[in-house]
C-alpha cells in the first residue's frame, strides 16, 4: 500500500495546492494521503487567518485523506526544524512511504544535495559554525555552507534559486531530516507553478501570502480566481477570516515581555548572544509590535527570527524544553494529533493504532493522556497557542477550545466526495 507524505500550512489551501495534490497522487501512485500541518501559528511567527480545524476541513474537502498537526513547537521554527518536526511524525506512523514537496528548482539536483549535505553532517555543521562566527545569519551561514561543502554544482544551483527561495530551502531540510532520522520514506519533489513573489492575485495559481491579500482587501473575485470551491465555502462559513487584531496581538506580546524582563526573555528558544538586552533596550520606543521589529531586526538577526522569539516569549518556548523535544522528533516519539479525515483516512487511522510501534494518537483531548512529560509540555504550548491565537482573533475561548473541538470527518455521501 502506498501512503503519501505531506508537510504544509495550508493558509489557506489553494489552487496552488490543488496542483500539488493532484501531482502526489499522480507520481506516487498513492492509496492515501496524509498531510501535516502548522496549527494556530504560522512558520514566520503570525496566527493563520483561520483555526487549524477549518484549515484541515479545507483540505480534507479538497481530497487529502488525513490531517494531523505539526506542533508548535516545530512549526514556529526554522526551516530544519519545522522539518523535523513534520518528517518525525510522518516516518512514526509505519506506513508513508513517499515524502513529497514542492521545488522552486530542479528537483533531482535539491535532493541530491540534501543528500550529499546530510551523508557528511558534521562537516556540513562546522562550515555552519564559521559562517556565524563570521558575523552572518544563520540562512546565510547555511547558504555559505552549502556552497562551500558542494562546490561548484551548489553555485550552479544557487543561480537557479535552489539555496535562496523558501520552498527550495524547505526541500533540502526534508530530504537532509530522512536522511538524519533514517526514514525509509522516498522523497520527490515537484516543480511550483507560478512566482513566489507575486504580490496580487491576477492568476489561477497565486501565493497564500496574495490569497490573504485579496481577502483583506474583501477583492471575491480574485479569491475566488485563486482557490477551489471547497475552500472557499469554508473560508465564507468563517466569515471571511477574521484575521488577527493587531492591538490585541502587540499588547499581549508586548506586555509579556515587560513580565519577563531581560532574563526572562533570554531564556526563550532562540534567543543567544545577548539579543534579549537588544529587544529589552528597544522595547520603550516601541509602540506597536512592527516598530519593535524594525528596532530590533537587522542582517544578523532576520525579521521571521525575532518575529518567532517574541511569540515564542508569549507561548512560553524555552530553549531547555525545546532540546527535549528536539530529541523526542529525533526518537520518532512525538505524539500525533488528528485534525481531519475521510472515511480513507479513518481506515489508515485504525490501521496506523493496531501496529505495536503505533505512535500516541490523539483524536480527543478529553479521553487521551500522554504519559512522558516532555509531550504533555509540547501540547500545552499547543493549547496556548490556540487560545492565544482565538484572542487575537476576539473569538471566544470556549468556542475553539482543543478540549471542544473536534476533528473533522467527511463521507463519501457528501457532495465533495460522491
Amino acid at each position: 500500500m502506498k501512503i503519501a507524505g505531506i508537510i504544509a500550512e495550508y493558509n489557506p489551501f489553494h489552487n496552488g495546492h490543488k496542483y500539488h495534490l493532484d501531482q502526489v497522487k499522480k507520481i506516487t501512485g498513492a492509496d492515501a494521503v496524509v498531510a501535516v500541518i502548522s496549527g494556530p501559528v504560522m512558520q514566520r511567527g503570525e496566527p493563520a487567518l483561520w483555526d487549524k480545524w477549518s484549515r484541515a476541513r479545507m483540505a480534507v474537502d479538497n481530497g487529502v485523506d488525513l490531517v494531523l498537526e505539526l506542533p508548535y513547537a516545530f512549526a514556529v521554527n526554522s526551516a530544519e526544524e519545522f522539518a523535523r518536526g513534520g518528517v518525525s511524525i510522518l516516518d512514526s506512523l509505519g506506513c508513508v512511504t513517499d515524502l513529497v514537496f514542492g521545488c522552486e528548482s530542479d528537483p533531482e539536483a535539491v535532493i541530491s544535495m540534501a543528500r550529499r549535505s546530510a551523508e557528511c553532517e558534521a562537516e556540513f555543521q562546522e562550515f555552519i559554525r564559521n559562517g556565524l562566527e563570521e558575523g552572518l545569519s544563520y540562512p546565510q551561514a547555511r547558504g555559505k555552507a552549502m556552497m562551500r561543502f558542494l562546490g561548484e554544482e551548489a553555485g550552479d544551483a544557487d543561480q537557479q534559486g535552489s539555496l535562496d527561495l523558501p520552498n527550495d530551502i524547505l526541500a533540502v531540510e526534508y530530504v537532509r531530516q530522512l536522511v538524519l532520522q533514517g526514514s525509509d520514506m522516498v522523497p520527490h519533489g515537484i516543480t511550483r507553478l507560478g512566482s513566489y513573489h507575486d504580490d496580487a492575485v491576477q492568476k489561477t495559481f497565486s501565493s497564500a501570502t496574495a490569497v490573504r491579500k485579496a481577502i483583506r482587501e474583501e477583492r471575491w473575485e480574485d479569491v475566488e480566481r485563486a482557490v477551489p470551491v471547497e475552500t472557499l465555502n469554508v473560508i465564507h462559513e468563517c466569515q471571511g477570516g477574521k484575521g488577527i487584531d493587531p492591538v490585541r496581538m502587540d499588547s499581549m506580546i508586548l506586555s509579556r515581555l515587560l513580565m519577563l524582563g531581560p532574563e526572562g526573555i533570554g531564556k526563550i528558544y532562540g534567543c543567544s548572544e545577548g539579543l534579549e538586552y537588544r529587544i529589552w533596550n528597544a522595547l520603550p520606543k516601541a509602540s506597536s509590535l512592527e516598530e519593535l521589529l524594525e528596532l530590533t531586526a537587522s542582517g544578523r538577526y532576520p525579521t521571521a527570527r525575532i518575529r518567532r522569539l517574541l511569540m515564542h516569549c508569549l507561548v512560553g518556548l524555552t530553549g531547555e524544553l525545546f532540546e527535549e523535544l528536539k530529541k523526542c522528533a529525533n526518537e520518532g516519539t512525538l505524539f500525533v494529533r488528528v485534525l481531519g479525515c475521510n472515511e480513507t483516512g479513518a481506515k489508515l487511522l485504525k490501521q496506523i493504532k493496531k501496529s505495536e510501534q503505533a505512535p500516541v494518537v490523539i483524536t480527543n483531548l478529553n479521553k487521551e493522556r500522554l504519559e512522558f512529560e516532555a509531550g504533555i509540555h509540547c501540547l500545552k504550548l499547543d493549547l496556548r497557542a490556540a487560545e492565544i491565537a482565538a484572542l487575537g482573533r476576539g473569538e471566544r475561548l470556549y468556542d475553539n477550545s482543543d478540549f471542544v473541538k473536534r476533528p473533522y470527518i467527511a463521507h463519501k455521501t457528501e457532495k465533495n466526495h460522491k
